[in-house]
């Protein structure tokens, strides 16, 4: 049973997970980071120096809300659990549990499911103003995956 004021870092080799993250990265081309159980980001791994919208949202309330309940379910569900975060893209996340414990999650994403259209512009920059964040991100520079894809990279992450 973990001790209630556990660190990750006590439990999990950090620098061993961050070069898991790193390949999983270069390989499937999607972001990756480790988050506490609060959904505060504490590791994460971007494939664009500038983190895209993860970095401009800079782990915002809403963000961690979004990680903590996709942690949360895919601890419940002992599975992989894909969601739409608070941009309104979508992330995987996979639960980290010590015994019956959640103690924290990782989470891969964002990705689109759909084409980066006019449609998809506007939502974003509408979602984005709800959560504070005032710039402008182009859907375009958004990876953009099939449901069987970002299933499959939820599954090979969940494995590793």
């Amino acid at each position: 049973m973990p001790r209630p004021d556990y660190k990750l870092s006590e439990i999990l080799d950090l620098k061993e997970l961050a070069n898991l993250f790193k390949h999983f990265t270069i390989t499937v081309g999607l972001d990756v980071a480790l988050y506490d159980a609060q959904g505060v980001l504490m590791l994460p791994f971007y494939k664009d120096a500038n983190a895209g919208v993860c970095g401009l949202a800079k782990n915002c309330p809403t963000c961690r809300e979004y990680i903590k309940y996709g942690g949360q379910k895919a601890r419940e569900l002992g599975e992989p659990y894909i969601f739409r975060c608070g941009c309104g893209l979508i992330m995987c996340s996979l639960p980290v549990v010590l015994g019956d414990i959640l103690i924290g999650s990782i989470a891969c994403g964002p990705v689109m499911l759909w084409e980066a259209d006019e449609y998809a512009q506007k939502e974003l920059d509408r979602n984005l103003k709800a959560m504070g964040i005032g710039c402008e991100v182009d859907p375009g520079s958004i990876q953009q995956l099939s449901c069987v894809n970002m299933t499959s990279a939820a599954q090979i992450l969940y494995i590793l």
